[in-house]
């Protein structure tokens, strides 16, 4: 929000107060000052003066000699400008002069002729050039009005104004305005506000506004308040001097007087306004709508907008004549031929208008402003001051009468405070009646009745709810820099990891110390990414995946479901630079959709390794049960089966259960996978279920004596089918070994010469221990003997020798 301090002076006494001081203290009350501008800093001696005559160089074409009168004196000035003529009344800079960009001027001689002083263009002297009209930035800059010779030319040109800009928050559209901020302005320094009287005589006119336009609103929700007044154009000149320039000064283009009327009412109060031309409504009634989806309507930058039945437009009973709160139709355009106007100053609820302008990707001045919520108290006081504008500049003629749509005013809300609870509450200590004092001079009304007072709400401040924000009102204003500093008090909290972020770091820090890489992959993946993993389309993998609305791309349009995806593009990445090894971990987030509609996604921590070169299938197994005995799970829970995951070789590959419930799976990657993701030959990776992990692990420390009696091994070597799996006979020795056969390890598995096609060799070794004595042979030969019969009964082996 840019403020002219020049306009802002009309409003409230602050001709004392420096500028810096002023900001300092703005920002201090809570109205956070960005940046001040002292526009023509730079520009010294430069006045006005009036071009008597123009002679043509005599060496040269491009150049004249003007004769200029700039009051004291004639001066002559050489100039290549072109865009002169006599009688001009135009900016001389003086000798000695300073100009933007600190150029200084001083008497010359120009192809042989003293030239003193120099005719000044806008961009010479800092104006904003890019607001301004064409013929006003081309050549020396021309007054149109009739200024006083040798006139000192800043104020002239808004040059001698200071603009401050505010850094507001949403929560404030009361001061998007010069009003807004001068009644800031007024509470901070404890000055008089003045606010415009605006007084329309609606008999001095010879027409109603009631036998010319009606308006009808249909969606009463959208559009709680419609004012309208028409008048008849005089002129459709531009706007006065001192209007053009504090637009420009606030950053708006002065176009004619109608517009910048309606522009300047906008920046003054903060209700945007609209002006129609009556003629090209082709009606003579305005009726506010939901759009027709798929309607069309060009607005007045000239481009087609498309628009769907929650856009609210104004229309003229039957077509769009504007886009509600955002702007105005081509087909309604005022141009120099308009010969009457509707002035629009309506209220538009806030959030349909932000989704307007989200959808049409277009946003304004006006629905900025509308997207913050604006008082509807504004619109007839803003109607009504563009009416006296317009009348005061000769520029309209009034028709009498006003319409005024309104269908729920607003009612002003009351808030009760306790005054020793707010001096509690801020940590200071001031009277009941200073409180009071610093509201009303907010303009909240307030009665007090011994500490309890009662704060009548304004509608134009919609932030005010609850007894915390009159509190926030009366610190402000009081001094944020007098609250006394006090000691922070309370109960401290330690801080500290928890048990499964604890477990994690353990975890991390095992695969660092076995030479493993962590990595950090996009939470995003696609379609095609997970397709090229050998899934197909009804995989729960692709199934379960989220699609993002608005994806950075196609590559990333899809929440991933897996961590593999990111590990693979990893491992390619540095397989083809050429990097002969790796080995990588992940522990992040996957998301899966669940069962409820409009749900947040199920979002489960996982593990993911990866690893090529140097490695095999069994390196992958170890680093798995590295993490399950740091879990403290029992390796006798976890059993390994075939994995059916498309994703990895057939016959290399093993899911990982717990007491039969699956905590993830890894193996060698399919070689149809290793083509499409680019990866070695032998690459191994796998994704485990981290908090199933964390969940299944045993946090008890358990002690144990150290056994007083030897134990016995033995060594068994079993022929046995090629596709029997191990766990099998490993359970099968456990289930018949009795109590004391307390391990069982398998030592060696041989395939060969000395054994027959289809059968494969797997030799364990098992020990055997009792806690109260020595075993005998005989103790240990019975339980190998069970456990002989029962494998050969069960699984159909025998020993190798047998």
């Amino acid at each position: 929000m840019h403020v002219s301090m020049e306009w802002l002076k009309e409003f409230v006494d602050i001709k004392d107060i420096d500028p810096v001081r002023y900001c300092d203290e703005m920002t201090m009350s809570g109205s956070k000052v960005e940046s001040l501008e002292i526009l023509g800093e730079e520009i010294e001696n430069v006045v006005v003066g009036k071009i008597e005559k123009i002679e043509s160089h005599p060496q040269a074409d491009k150049l004249v000699i003007c004769q200029v009168d700039v009051g004291k004196e004639i001066l002559q000035i050489v100039t290549g400008a072109d865009n002169i003529k006599e009688g001009d009344k135009v900016p001389v800079a003086l000798p000695g002069a300073k100009l933007s960009g600190g150029l200084k001027i001083k008497k010359t001689k120009l192809r042989g002729v003293e030239s003193t002083g120099m005719l000044c263009s806008a961009g010479e002297l800092g104006m904003k050039t890019n607001l301004m009209p064409k013929e006003d930035t081309e050549g020396i800059y021309i007054f149109k009005d009739d200024y006083d010779i040798g006139a000192d030319a800043k104020p002239l040109l808004g040059l001698d104004d200071i603009i401050v800009e505010y850094e507001l928050t949403a929560n404030r559209p009361d001061c998007h305005s010069i009003i807004g901020m001068a009644r800031e302005t007024s509470a901070t320094f404890d000055r008089h506000l003045l606010i415009p009287v605006v007084e329309i005589d609606d008999n001095s006119g010879s027409e109603r506004i009631e036998d010319k336009l009606s308006v009808e609103i249909l969606n009463k929700q959208s559009c709680p308040r419609y004012v309208a007044r028409m008048m008849k154009v005089n002129s459709m000149g531009p706007s006065p001097a001192w209007m053009a320039k504090r637009l420009l000064n606030c950053g708006i283009r002065p176009i004619n007087v109608i517009v910048d009327v309606t522009n300047y009412v906008m920046l003054e109060t903060g209700q945007p306004l609209h002006a129609f031309d009556y003629s090209k409504l082709g009606s003579d009634k305005i009726v506010v709508r939901n759009a027709l989806k798929g309607e069309k309507t060009i607005t007045l930058d000239g481009n087609e907008r498309i628009l769907d039945d929650d856009a609210l437009v104004i229309t003229n009973g039957e077509k769009p004549v504007a886009i509600a709160g955002i702007m105005g139709g081509e087909n309604s355009e005022i141009s120099e031929d308009t010969q009457m106007i509707v002035i629009e100053s309506a209220n538009f609820e806030k959030n349909s208008v932000r989704k307007t302008t989200k959808k049409l990707n277009f946003r304004t001045d006006s629905s900025t402003k509308f997207e913050k919520g604006i008082d509807p108290e504004l619109a007839g006081f803003a109607a009504d001051r563009a009416a006296q504008l317009l009348l005061e500049l000769g520029a309209c003629e009034l028709i009498n009468g006003k319409i005024d749509a309104y269908a729920n005013k607003p009612k002003e809300k009351e808030i009760i405070i306790d005054a020793k609870w707010v001096n509690e509450f801020i940590g200071i200590g001031i009277e009941p009646g200073q409180m009071v004092e610093y509201l009303e001079r907010l303009e909240l009304k307030s009665d007090l009745n011994g500490n309890t007072i009662t704060v009548t709400v304004p509608t134009f401040r919609q932030d005010l709810e609850i007894k915390e924000d009159i509190a926030e009102e009366i610190a402000r204003l009081y001094g944020y820099n007098k609250i006394p500093n006090t000691v922070i008090s309370g109960t401290a909290t330690e801080g500290g990891r928890s048990q499964s972020q604890k477990f994690e770091n353990i975890v991390k820090n095992i695969l660092v110390d076995k030479n493993l890489y962590e990595i950090l992959t996009y939470s995003f993946t696609s379609k095609n990414k997970l397709m090229d993993m050998n899934l197909s389309e009804d995989d729960s993998l692709i199934k379960d995946s989220i699609e993002l609305i608005n994806p950075l791309g196609e590559e990333n349009s899809l929440m991933r479901t897996t961590l593999l995806p990111g590990m693979l593009q990893v491992i390619s990445h540095n397989y083809n630079r050429n990097l002969p090894k790796g080995a990588f971990f992940e522990i992040a987030v996957s998301y899966k959709k669940t069962d409820k509609k409009n749900s947040l996604p199920k979002e489960n921590k996982n593990l993911s390794i990866g690893m090529y070169g140097n490695e095999d299938f069994f390196s992958m197994k170890g680093i798995v049960e590295l993490i399950l005995n740091k879990a403290r799970i029992d390796m006798q829970r976890v059993e390994y089966i075939r994995s059916s995951l498309p994703l990895y070789h057939p016959n290399r590959s093993a899911a990982v259960l717990v007491e039969g419930e699956e905590i993830g799976c890894f193996g060698e990657v399919h070689p149809k996978v290793c083509k499409t993701y680019d990866l070695p030959g032998k690459t191994y990776c796998g994704e485990l279920d981290f908090e199933k992990i964390f969940e299944l692990s045993d946090n008890d420390i358990k002690f144990e004596e150290l056994p007083k009696y030897p134990g016995i091994q033995r060594d068994l070597a079993f022929l046995a089918q090629e596709d029997l799996p191990a766990r099998k006979i490993e359970d099968a020795i456990k289930s018949n070994g009795g109590s004391l056969l307390k391990e069982v390890e398998l030592f060696d598995v041989y395939q060969g010469t000395q054994i027959q096609s289809g059968y494969k060799s797997m030799a364990y070794s098992l020990y055997f221990q009792a806690n109260d004595r020595t075993l005998t042979d005989d103790e240990v030969r019975k339980a190998m003997d069970k456990i002989l019969e029962k494998c050969k009964k069960e699984l159909g082996i025998s020993l190798r020798d047998a």
